[in-house]
């Protein structure tokens, strides 16, 4: 059985793969709890006025 040669190729492509996906999945948090907050922080400031 011979072995395949990978090269360098992949491990930027898996290096890339798991900085999308930190990347994404932080943004999804931030967006989750930003809008809410966004929306307080409205409501808040109407009562004062």
């Amino acid at each position: 059985m011979k072995l395949l040669y990978l090269g360098p190729s992949l491990g930027g492509g898996i290096l890339a793969l798991i900085i999308g996906f930190i990347v994404s999945t932080l943004l999804f948090i931030i967006a989750i709890f930003l809008k809410p907050i966004k929306l307080l922080i409205k409501l808040i400031k109407g009562k004062k006025k």
